[in-house]
Formats: structure tokens, C-alpha cells, sequence
């Protein structure tokens, strides 16, 4: 706590796991303990993974796949200038030449866009539309804006929304009890034990946080000791384990690199 306060962080939370359990943790900082809820940020991205692939898996549709004739809300062979098809794997690992590498979200008292607005562009959107440029095999380029498009994909597949398909598929098996994708955070939630967002000068953002239309992307709020529980049933998934609320091969795929080590 004294590190936190040297370097002006208002606050922090840890958890510490060990030999597949979680051993302690703690939060820091005013009204800061170990249930309080903080945003992911891009750490979503994992969870939101392991969620879009068990869905996968769920529907029959293979990660190697090309989405472009399966999806009627986005026409992916208009967005795409590349040679290559549009795929789970390849749009999970950063490898399909998507554009927009993060979001910066919205102020909750503005207009929120739908993620089909983000993805194609709208006047309240304040990324650009995305698209697929062409990129050679083995290499990564970032891009949140991939992530988007596998959720729209989970979205029409599912007929549900992305916090509730990611609820029913990851979170509730696994047992995170403290962790939601629901954007803008419901107001059950936000009246309690939420960590406010900060800039890098420590200042507070206006009204408290940013809302992420860009959920499986940067949706995700949760806290440390969930996001443990996360990690250990994926690390476990993937050594066989069938019992931790997530598919083996859906960890051994999530596991196994795609591009330089993604």
C-alpha cells in the first residue's frame, strides 16, 4: 500500500493463487477491498475468447471457419480487402488484418453506439469503421476491432446478448460470481463496491467510468480473485481437467499459438 501511494494510485486490488487455489487478496486505496469490482479493460479479451469459442463449439461452426456467408448483421466481404477469410481463430488471435487496436469507450451520460454501430461506423462513434487489410501469414497486428466482430457473430449465432451469452457460457460455470460483461454497468451494481477510473495524472474520470459497447473487447468488470479463478480454469482446462467449468479442448485450442506466440 505504500508503493500505491507513492506513486499516486487511488487504488489497487490483488489476488494471489497458488497451486490451483486462490490464497489471499486484498484491495487498497479508499473503500478499496478484495470484492470491489474494477474494469478489465482489455484483459476482457481472454475471458470474452474462451466464451465466443465455446459457442463455437455449442453452434458446430469450426474456428477455421470463414464467418462471411454465416452472418447477415455485417457484410464481412464488403469490409474485407484481403484474400484471406474472415475466421474465429484468426479474429480471437489478432491474425485477420483488422483494424482499430482499442477503444477509449464513452462518458455514461453521452450517447452509447450499439457494437454494429462501432464496427461500421456512425455519428456518434468516435473510432473508425473497421476493416480487414491484407497481412501476411504468422504475423499479429493487434486489434480490439477483431474482437468486435466475433462478438457480433456470437450475438446473431446465439440470439442473445453478449453478457448474458458470456454469463450462461463462462462466468457462471466457472464460478465468477462477482464479474459482469453488462454494459453500461447496471445501476444494482454501480450503487455498490466499484472501483472508480482514474487518468495516468490521477484524475477522475467524469461520472465515474466509461461505458464499453466494445464488450468483448474491453467490457469485462470483475475483480481480482474471479479473474484467478479464470486463469486456473483455463491453465487447468488446458492439462485435461473437465471439471472447472470450461471445455479441455476449448482451452487447448485458446493455448495453443496461432502468431508469434498469440
Amino acid at each position: 500500500d505504500a508503493r500505491r501511494a507513492f506513486y499516486g494510485v487511488p487504488s489497487a486490488s490483488v489476488a494471489i493463487a497458488t497451486d490451483g487455489e486462490i490464497e489471499w487478496a486484498a484491495g487498497y486505496g479508499d473503500g478499496i477491498d478484495a470484492d470491489t469490482l474494477f474494469q478489465a479493460a482489455s484483459l476482457s479479451k481472454a475471458v470474452a475468447a474462451a466464451g465466443i469459442a465455446t459457442l463455437a463449439a455449442e453452434k458446430g461452426v469450426g474456428l477455421d471457419d470463414d464467418l462471411t456467408p454465416l452472418m447477415t448483421s455485417l457484410d464481412l466481404a464488403a469490409m474485407n480487402s484481403s484474400s484471406k477469410p474472415v475466421t474465429l481463430r484468426a479474429l480471437l488471435s489478432h491474425t485477420n488484418g483488422a483494424s482499430v487496436s482499442g477503444f477509449p469507450g464513452y462518458p455514461p451520460n453521452g450517447p452509447v453506439p450499439t457494437n454494429l454501430e462501432v464496427i461500421q461506423g456512425s455519428d456518434i462513434t468516435n473510432t473508425d469503421p473497421v476493416v480487414f487489410t491484407p497481412i501476411e501469414d504468422g504475423v499479429r497486428r493487434y486489434a480490439g476491432g477483431g474482437y468486435q466482430v466475433a462478438q457480433a457473430w456470437a450475438e446473431e449465432a446465439s440470439g442473445e446478448p453478449f453478457a448474458d451469452l458470456m454469463d450462461r457460457l463462462i462466468l457462471q460455470p466457472i464460478g465468477m460470481t462477482k464479474s459482469s460483461f453488462a454494459q453500461p454497468l447496471p445501476s444494482e451494481l454501480a450503487a455498490q463496491n466499484v472501483a472508480e477510473a482514474y487518468t495516468g495524472d490521477a484524475e477522475m474520470v467524469e461520472g465515474g467510468w466509461h461505458v464499453y459497447p466494445e464488450q468483448a473487447a474491453a467490457g469485462l468488470w470483475t475483480t481480482p480473485s474471479d479473474y484467478a479463478r479464470f486463469m486456473l480454469a483455463l491453465m487447468g482446462a488446458a492439462a485435461g481437467d473437465a471439471n472447472l467449468g470450461l471445455d479441455p479442448q476449448i482451452a487447448q485450442e485458446m493455448t495453443t499459438p496461432v502468431a508469434e506466440e498469440y
